[in-house]
């Protein structure tokens, strides 16, 4: 026992372990908000777009193959992770737990890479700085996904910005990897993470490139940079092939590339585009500029000084790179700077990496570093914590029931009462989570309006060659609807009125896409209920249910 206490006393008197510590200070300041936000995050409804993530992955399991007979423009990777969150509760709440469950468990894992381990220490206290910095980045990446609100939460983006920046991480944390066995799998894990993201939005190259730039600044060592290169290659092809391999056994490689790529350019990119300056100057998006010139300057003089290793420059040039991507999607949405801010606090953890590092592994600690190492600390401690304390879920979320939220969820309810679980029902509107919580399949594979009505696009300044191709397009698109509606009249109407997606009579609009069916819906259908200009028709002669 007294031994034991003297080893206590030992240990608290080492003033490097204190050092080690340190960094949770931004995990403990930021615990109660997080804490907070996290039981109110978890009480909201899910709220457009991750509602299509959602079904797809439902209709997924259902047997309905994506790009055939379920199709939305997104790759298949965020169907396959919202099939990992429905597997914990497909409630909406159980969705968002799951959600926040993901992000938790990333965070940690990221965080015990970027640990400055210093292995002459005893494994105890290795094992102390990776649970720190752990349970830390977990804390500044729950901060991150805390400060979106209800629109902009439970996205894509949030996703592949942990699992992209992820990959970039392994390939950083290879260099010190102390066998060659470790620093191969962590590039093929690199390289694995990075070319996942090619299969979730086209922007995902970004991860590839900053992956293989960090291989190549990286210290040459004793292994060879096309060792290292050929090992991010087989990481790259493992990914490559397993996707289109699910895409080929639970969908279609030709219904793929049609909707992934050919409706993405040829159709999406004129979907109400906004002017770069507009955008660049809207005040609402003046945060994202701003971060993207201070980690550029803030990142570059680091380099520069040699506070940050040459290989960490992936780092310091992602946030700009990833607002220039935003940029040129022309949309202005704010979901899309998401990778921008998550970036940028990656780089904060990896600042601060390297200034707060063991004796070991940099120089000794002099006044002049441990001063500027302080400093960075509560540099990063006041920027996470502004964020932790600015976040829009430290309210609980009764503004959250607006009509937009509450008429669906009626809908739904109305939906799944008025048909049968096996009927297939034809949905021309907005809100996908109204066939997600009716359970019920869909009679054609366009899951969203946007899909059908392709006006939006042809408004935009655009040639007329381009306007040839959106229309020979939507041709092809209304043509593939009119048979599939022929050959299997569906059994329920959904139609959402008023959108910008649906016009003003989402039945008229229908009528325009396939004459030969929109004009039988009086005969065949009665409307069975109308309720904030969502219309629910089910087939005559129907038993009452």
């Amino acid at each position: 026992m007294k031994q034991a206490l003297e080893r206590v006393r030992a240990a608290c008197s080492d003033t490097t372990l204190w050092r080690d510590l340190a960094p949770l200070i931004i995990a403990l300041t930021c615990a109660p908000w997080i804490f907070l936000g996290w039981a109110n995050y978890s009480q909201a409804p899910l709220f457009r777009d991750p509602a299509m993530y959602v079904y797809a992955a439902w209709c997924l399991a259902k047997g309905e193959r994506i790009y055939d007979t379920i199709a939305t423009p997104d790759g298949p990777l965020i169907y396959l992770i919202s099939y990992v969150l429905l597997v914990f509760g497909m409630a909406e709440q159980a969705i968002r737990r799951a959600d926040l469950w993901f992000h938790l468990i990333g965070g940690l894992v990221t965080g015990a890479l970027l640990a400055p381990i210093d292995r002459a220490l005893a494994r105890w206290r290795r094992v102390v700085t990776a649970s720190v910095w752990s349970v830390t980045y977990a804390s500044v990446w729950l901060v991150f996904i805390l400060h979106f609100e209800i629109g902009n939460s439970v996205q894509r983006e949030q996703y592949y910005s942990l699992l992209g920046m992820g990959a970039v991480v392994l390939a950083y944390r290879s260099v010190s990897a102390t066998s060659a066995r470790a620093e191969a799998t962590m590039l093929i894990g690199a390289g694995l993470l990075s070319a996942l993201q090619l299969f979730g939005k086209h922007t995902g190259l970004i991860y590839v490139l900053l992956v293989g730039l960090v291989v190549v600044l990286a210290p040459r060592g004793s292994r060879a940079l096309r060792w290292r290169a050929r090992q991010v290659a087989l990481g790259a092809a493992i990914a490559i092939g397993l996707m289109l391999a699910f895409i080929a056994a639970f969908g279609s490689l030709r219904g793929f590339v049609f909707w992934y790529f050919r409706y993405a350019f040829t159709v999406y990119r004129h979907w109400f585009p906004v002017e770069l300056w507009g955008l660049v100057s809207r005040r609402s998006h003046v945060e994202y500029p701003s971060l993207a010139a201070l980690t550029l300057a803030a990142g570059g003089t680091a380099l520069a000084v040699r506070l940050l290793p040459r290989h960490a420059l992936p780092f310091v040039l992602a946030p700009t790179a990833h607002y220039l991507l935003a940029l040129l999607q022309r949309k202005g949405w704010q979901y899309h700077f998401i990778p921008t801010i998550a970036s940028t606090f990656l780089l904060y953890m990896v600042a601060l990496r390297e200034v707060w590092k063991s004796t070991s592994e940099a120089r000794d600690w002099t006044p002049v570093r441990a001063f500027g190492a302080v400093l960075l600390m509560a540099y990063v401690e006041s920027r996470i914590f502004w964020f932790a304390q600015n976040g829009p879920w430290l309210e609980a979320t009764e503004h959250f029931k607006h009509p937009e939220v509450e008429d669906t969820r009626h809908a739904a309810d109305l939906l799944r009462t008025s048909t049968k679980p096996t009927d297939r029902v034809f949905f021309y509107g907005r809100d996908a989570i109204m066939l997600y919580l009716a359970r019920r399949l869909p009679a054609a594979p366009h899951e969203v309006a946007w899909m059908l009505n392709f006006e939006p696009a042809l408004r935009s300044p655009t040639t007329p060659e381009q306007r040839k191709r959106i229309e020979a397009f939507g041709k092809r698109v209304h043509g593939d609807l009119c048979v599939r509606l022929r050959q299997r009249p569906p059994e329920a109407l959904l139609i959402q009125d008023g959108t910008d997606e649906t016009g003003p009579d989402g039945l008229a609009k229908l009528t325009e896409f396939c004459p030969e069916f929109g004009g039988t819906v009086p005969a065949r259908y009665h409307q069975l209920h109308t309720l904030g200009g969502i219309r629910i028709f089910t087939a005559k002669g129907a038993e009452a249910r």
